[in-house]
């Protein structure tokens, strides 16, 4: 896999009273493409990713004839952009992939993406009810996928001609033709919250929210939790919601692609959760938590094949529910060393085919020790246990292996000039461990992750 890229990444965060402006500008240079854009390892392709993000805000606190509101606002405004440095290579020199004839040259297929996100929120808190607190809210957003670009020697040409195996690379920008399709979204959202104390040691909090957007309407979510604290050293918890997802412009607007086509009738995705949890402080070193939960996830957007072709168009054909339980400790072992922990267990199964869910880990497992050496000198080491996913059934591949991968990683604080050093060893015992690929992919032998990685970080505090 081709995993490099360079990386700048500037913050700014300024306070003055009651504002609050933050800008951030992250770039990707020399980006490699993975596993390669359609499955098929690509060693010349490289891109490039550009993001401005800045909000501004501004609080209120304490206002009102009875001092009893706390209003926010904030504006906000994203741009990101994927563009190319070298042509992407789908599918390498000699692929046949359904034109007549193998391409002498690969399928070269360099798409550039540029949107930009507007945003506004208003939140305001009313603290003058006896024993209750509201919160309301109200935003809107703007979302403008202003630019779309593609190079490329398959599919359809800037003429409407089809291109010939063989052809030069043509740019098929602001033509009917490229991959995706310019467009833009509007968002509105409402909601209002209660937190209400029922008594001294109990206490509900419920809201609803609605979402409508321009493309496929409007969305209401309502959620609600009880919490008890049943004794000084246990609390216990009811939690119930409901959230979506809201369809992605690649999953409604692409088009001439040989890998994934939208669907402009997609909705959204939703998922309904349950959750009942304890939380117990054993005594003041030791702190025990456990929950069991349950969700139910509808309209699961998924690429499906196509009848006759090569190609995958997203649709809403996906239900899964799944239930499960959580376990973590937090253990201060002894003064300057302590543990953490977690375990968790789910089942998830595909309600279309009543068989469990592919490629969902069963059970895993996570450990970590903290070791404070001395005042200037740490050691942590962390474990992750994956275990227990199965294949789609139609998939005969070996079953998925179970794998354990060990982190390593040293802070020493050097006495002088307030100078940090760090070393970071991932993957420690080298375990040659893979993520599963979905049925129907190219990549037989799974994603293998990577082997063991060494990090050295020098930090001066100022």
């Amino acid at each position: 896999m081709n995993n490099r890229r360079d990386g700048y990444d500037i913050r700014v965060d300024l306070l003055y009273k009651n504002w609050r402006l933050r800008g951030g500008i992250q770039q990707r240079r020399n980006l490699g493409l993975g596993v390669g854009l359609a499955q098929a390892l690509d060693p010349v392709g490289l891109g490039n990713s550009t993001r401005v993000n800045s909000d501004l805000s501004y609080q209120l606190r304490s206002i009102g004839k009875e001092q009893d509101w706390d209003i926010d606002f904030q504006l906000s405004f994203f741009n990101s952009s994927v563009e190319s440095e070298n042509d992407f290579r789908l599918f390498p020199a000699g692929a046949d992939i359904g034109f007549g004839a193998p391409f002498p040259d690969g399928v070269i297929g360099t798409p550039e993406i540029f949107e930009e996100h507007y945003r506004f929120n208003l939140v305001a808190k009313y603290k003058g009810f006896n024993r209750h607190q509201m919160d309301f809210g109200s935003g809107y957003a703007y979302r403008d996928l202003y630019r779309i670009k593609e190079r490329k020697n398959f599919s359809i040409g800037p003429n409407g001609q089809l291109i010939p195996p063989g052809s030069p690379i043509v740019d098929v920008s602001d033509t009917p033709y490229v991959f995706n399709q310019e467009g833009d979204r509007t968002s509105r959202y409402l909601f209002i919250q209660d937190r209400w104390d029922i008594a001294n040691d109990w206490q509900a909090t419920s809201g609803l929210r609605y979402d409508h957007y321009s493309d496929f309407g409007g969305v209401f979510n309502p959620r609600f939790a009880l919490v008890w604290s049943t004794s000084l050293n246990l609390t216990s918890k009811f939690l119930y919601g409901k959230a979506f997802r809201a369809p992605s412009f690649a999953e409604t607007r692409n088009i001439n692609n040989p890998v994934a086509l939208g669907n402009l009738n997609l909705k959204p995705e939703t998922i309904e959760t349950l959750e009942f949890a304890l939380d117990y402080r054993v005594h003041k070193d030791l702190h025990l938590g456990g929950n069991i939960f349950w969700s139910d996830w509808t309209n699961i957007i998924k690429f499906v094949p196509d009848v006759g072709g090569a190609s995958n168009t997203a649709q809403n054909v996906g239900q899964q529910e799944t239930y499960g339980v959580e376990l973590e400790v937090d253990w201060q072992i002894i003064k300057n060393l302590s543990l953490k922990g977690n375990y968790a267990s789910q089942k998830s199964h595909d309600q279309i085919t009543e068989f469990r869910a592919p490629l969902v880990p069963n059970s895993q497992v996570y450990l970590r020790l903290d070791w404070k050496v001395k005042q200037n000198l740490s050691l942590h080491l962390t474990a992750n246990r994956v275990m227990g996913r199965v294949r789609n059934i139609l998939d005969f591949r070996p079953t998925i292996k179970d794998y354990t991968l060990v982190d390593f990683n040293a802070n020493w604080q050097l006495d002088l000039n307030n100078v940090e050093l760090s070393l970071r060893i991932k993957n420690l015992l080298d375990q040659d461990a893979r993520e599963p690929t979905p049925f129907g992919q190219f990549i037989d032998n799974d994603l293998p992750l990577a082997g063991r990685q060494v990090y050295f970080q020098i930090g001066y505090k100022y």
